[in-house]
């Protein structure tokens, strides 16, 4: 559910704003996964990964540049969509100790299957042929 809604809040920040403001709060999500990982994971916190994710916090700062605008709703939705994310890392880290890889996917698609269906099915359009193709082959 993490991971979807990490993609809901992503879809809609690529709508509402710059792109290079989205892609610079989703960059944040190497933070915050180093943050969860640490409080909730026990991994090792050392000054190396404190000076990385200090400089990568900073260059976030240069692009979105906070200090020059009012930091707005839709912001805040990627960042927590970042978050999100973050927590979706993690998760995956800490499941892939007893789950194959190929077990934790197919339960992540299993839950945000009827989750994405009932969104979707508020504004349902039916698929032309050729984005059937398409679908069809990203499915596969």
């Amino acid at each position: 559910m993490f991971h979807f809604a990490g993609q809901y809040g992503w879809l809609f920040g690529i709508t509402v704003l710059p792109l290079a403001e989205v892609f610079a709060i989703e960059f944040t999500v190497p933070i915050w996964t180093a943050i969860i990982a640490t409080l909730f994971l026990q991994e090792r916190f050392n000054s190396q990964r404190l000076l990385s994710l200090i400089l990568g916090f900073v260059g976030v700062l240069i692009i979105v540049q906070p200090g020059t605008k009012i930091i707005n709703s839709a912001s805040l939705i990627v960042l927590g969509a970042a978050v999100c994310y973050a927590v979706s890392h993690a998760s995956t880290k800490s499941l892939s100790v007893t789950d194959k890889p190929l077990t934790i996917l197919f339960y992540m698609c299993l839950v945000q299957l009827p989750l994405g269906v009932l969104l979707a099915s508020q504004n349902w359009q039916e698929p032309n042929l050729l984005a059937w193709s398409w679908i069809i082959l990203v499915s596969v």
